[in-house]
């Protein structure tokens, strides 16, 4: 699901497309104002809401619509747009015709946050990539998420849980949010401008963030001391 995800969006679809056909690609647009949902070749199906961040509601969207997806595939992989779902030694659709010939029901990844070092790399254009300009990382737990399944599946919010215990199989998850921290504070500042957020308590603060200090203390919360990504993990993570 995406809602003005001009920079991200394009950058999901490079790396997906590696993987799938455009036509087994599904983007649910959620009231996109930037142009970045026109034009794709892949499956854009318009959802509504006047709030942006509606927890139960996203959360409810996305069960119906994988639901709806198991009608007609074996399985269905969901994403956000900024998190890169890979395998180590061998592609993203090999793994996922291993595990339609497997017995697990669904897969768990393995979670990571990108973090740009703000010392030694330089922020980044929109048309850089990303890969070739950054190497840290930290393990982040939150982010072992559920995502490929042949079952539906009942997540909490933020798909950083869901109903069953987590299998692991070396399926792995790159979140991105933290990889750039200028690119982070104009998206931060443009949300708060721009969209209505649901009072949910703290699930979903960082929505909230739009000053520099407070947000650089954000950028850190979880992680003072990344760590380089190991270069298997380099190698697997390709067209980003």
């Amino acid at each position: 699901m995406v809602k003005d995800e001009g920079y991200f969006l394009p950058k999901w679809l490079g790396y997906y497309k590696q993987f799938f056909k455009p036509e087994d690609i599904y983007v649910l647009d959620h009231q996109s104002s930037d142009g970045s949902t026109q034009n794709l070749d892949v499956n854009v199906i318009h959802v509504t809401n006047d709030v942006a961040v509606d927890h139960t509601w996203i959360v409810n969207t996305i069960q119906d619509q994988q639901r709806k997806l198991l009608q007609d595939y074996r399985c269905v992989l969901f994403a956000e747009s900024d998190e890169i779902v890979y395998p180590l030694f061998q592609t993203l659709d090999n793994y996922i015709d291993k595990f339609l010939d497997g017995q697990d029901e669904y897969i768990t990844c393995i979670g990571h946050e990108m973090m740009q070092d703000l010392e030694k790399e330089k922020p980044l254009s929109a048309d850089d990539p990303i890969m070739p300009n950054r190497r840290h990382w930290f393990r982040h737990p939150l982010y072992d998420k559920t995502l490929l399944s042949k079952v539906p599946l009942n997540w909490a919010w933020g798909f950083h849980s869901q109903d069953k215990p987590n299998v692991h199989r070396g399926l792995y998850l790159l979140h991105l949010h933290r990889h750039d921290f200028e690119m982070m504070l104009k998206r931060h500042e443009m949300r708060v401008a721009k969209w209505k957020i649901k009072d949910d308590g703290n699930s979903g603060y960082q929505f909230k963030i739009s000053q520099r200090d407070e947000l650089l203390k954000y950028f850190y919360e979880q992680c003072k001391e990344p760590q380089l990504i190991p270069a298997e993990h380099l190698l697997s993570i390709r067209g980003l």
